[in-house]
């Protein structure tokens, strides 16, 4: 139903397509800066003391479990923007951004969760 109670097709306002790209470039910015710290934090173990090494960890499984409260989410308002893409009218330009923006987005989380996915080691 619609803001008038009447069954229809829904539509996503100009501001409303501005929102969801703004949140999808966000979160993906932040995707981005929590994989490039967890790569460098991988690399700095490489030559890392014991006592370093130690630290590093610590800061991997702290940036481990901020990363995992937020892919549920993060999964939400893909999932969200999909249905939106499926089931409201928007403008062609608009859904072509969004289409793009999400397939981005995914493909950042799905690479954000794989960085985890690896323990670091010290070199021998």
């Amino acid at each position: 139903m619609d803001s008038n109670g009447e069954a229809g097709s829904s539509t996503l306002n100009g501001n409303s397509n501005d929102r969801l790209s703004r949140l999808l470039q966000e979160y993906g910015d932040k995707l981005d800066k929590m994989r490039t710290e967890t790569e460098h934090i991988h690399g700095n173990a490489l030559d890392a003391t014991e006592e370093h090494l130690t630290f590093l960890r610590q800061k991997l499984g702290s940036d481990h479990r901020a990363f995992q409260r937020l892919q549920p989410k993060l999964i939400k308002l893909a999932q969200r923007v999909s249905q939106g893409l499926e089931h409201t009218a928007i403008d062609d330009l608009m859904r072509i951004e969004l289409e793009v923006r999400l397939a981005d987005f995914e493909a950042n989380i799905h690479r954000t969760s794989e960085v985890f996915l690896f323990p670091f080691r010290k070199r021998r």
